[in-house]
């Protein structure tokens, strides 16, 4: 297998992406409860948690796919690998990122 390189910018972007989706939801935050909850607005921000999670995950892809047996077919498998490959540290992986693969699977699927 060729040795590819991690790309950076594919990195920047995903951050940047990252960044605009949480300043997002960090607005919709100050809404009242009910007013979040109204149907619209509750569409919003499922959908800027929904792409935040993607992007988080389009790095861990990325990086995963530049380490020779780290490829994983799935997001909670991909999670438990950033910490198996010492990306980040295991309890997080284990205790974030691996829920916020589920809850990323969850609002994609609909569960």
């Amino acid at each position: 297998m060729k040795n590819l390189k991690i790309n950076k910018k594919i990195i920047s972007d995903r951050g940047k992406l990252i960044e605009l989706y949480s300043e997002r939801l960090k607005e919709m935050k100050k809404l009242p409860k009910g007013r979040f909850a109204l149907p619209d607005n509750f569409a919003v921000g499922a959908y800027n948690l929904r792409c935040a999670l993607e992007a988080t995950f389009d790095i861990c892809a990325h990086i995963l796919s530049r380490i020779p047996g780290a490829q994983v077919a799935e997001y909670k498998q991909m999670a438990i690998e950033m910490g198996r490959q010492k990306i980040v540290p295991m309890e997080f992986a284990e205790k974030n990122l691996y829920k916020m693969a589920g809850y990323r699977n969850r609002l994609t699927h609909f569960y």
